[in-house]
């Protein structure tokens, strides 16, 4: 991690929960001699991205933190997270990455409750009339998956625990606002009191380019919205309601730009490790 990389984290850990300090962005823009690691911009500066993880450091026996990576399907979530974990673990802190469909808990009967809500979530049929039980239906049983994931890993995770989710509630929450289902301030109000991640990291991503990558599922592509199955034009919503709440909440935005998967897990691990502290 560069030398000004660090000034700037050690700024934000100086920081109390008021303060007003503001951190210039990253560079951004394509790699250069002069401009190594392209594409890291801090949205609404450092203060409250950390702010949860040293609220609630004692609670369940240690500094657990719980970091979430979010973007629109095709962003690279998936294929980074592990990487991210595995940079974490070479410096020597003890982290799992978690995809959230796959509970990691592991005291048996949260464990038992949190695969039955999941199950609901996401082994449902394809063809299920998922709108006869109504909007705040699924965000209610989202809420509830990640609310007990959130206690039940703040139980059992010990000093330097680190946990990477491919993605929180966030994705879904964006989801249905560019459904327009629910607008995104009244689901957002809606989950309140949903625990958060310490810090959660946005990789913005072009929903043009993304759309070439891979095939994508109807749900991907905008089947709950009008039925058009526009990929790129249906994702640029997502992302907008994305960024939206990036501002919102004070998240990293990371532009991955031309950079390789590794590099951009390489950078996301440094801030990661830095934030918590060596």
């Amino acid at each position: 991690m560069t030398q000004a990389s660090m000034a700037r984290w050690t700024r934000y850990r100086n920081c109390s929960l008021t303060c007003r300090t503001r951190v210039k962005p990253y560079n951004r823009g394509r790699r250069s001699p002069d401009n190594p690691r392209p594409g890291l911009a801090f949205l609404g500066g450092y203060r409250r991205c950390w702010s949860r993880h040293r609220r609630h450091r004692g609670h369940g026996g240690g500094r657990r933190v719980l970091v979430a990576l979010e973007g629109i399907d095709g962003s690279g979530k998936t294929t980074t997270v592990p990487i991210v974990a595995a940079r974490l673990r070479e410096k020597g802190y003890s982290a799992v990455e978690a995809e959230k469909r796959t509970s990691i808990v592991r005291q048996g009967f949260a464990r038992e409750q949190l695969d039955a809500v999941a199950a609901r979530l996401w082994s449902v049929p394809h063809d299920a009339r998922l709108g006869s039980l109504g909007t705040l239906h699924w965000v209610y049983l989202n809420a509830a998956y990640f609310a007990g994931t959130h206690y039940a890993l703040a139980e059992e995770l010990g000093p330097r625990d680190i946990v990477v989710f491919d993605n929180w509630i966030n994705k879904f929450v964006a989801r249905i606002a560019s459904n327009g289902e629910m607008p995104l301030d009244e689901a957002l109000d809606a989950i309140a009191l949903l625990p958060k991640p310490d810090c959660v990291f946005l990789l913005d991503v072009d929903p043009a380019t993304v759309a070439s990558r891979r095939q994508f599922s109807d749900l991907e592509r905008g089947a709950l919205r009008d039925g058009s199955l526009d990929f790129a034009a249906y994702q640029s919503e997502v992302r907008e309601n994305l960024i939206r709440m990036a501002k919102r909440f004070d998240w990293v935005v990371v532009t991955p730009g031309d950079r390789t998967v590794d590099e951009v897990a390489e950078e996301l691990a440094d801030l990661i490790a830095a934030g918590v502290g060596e």
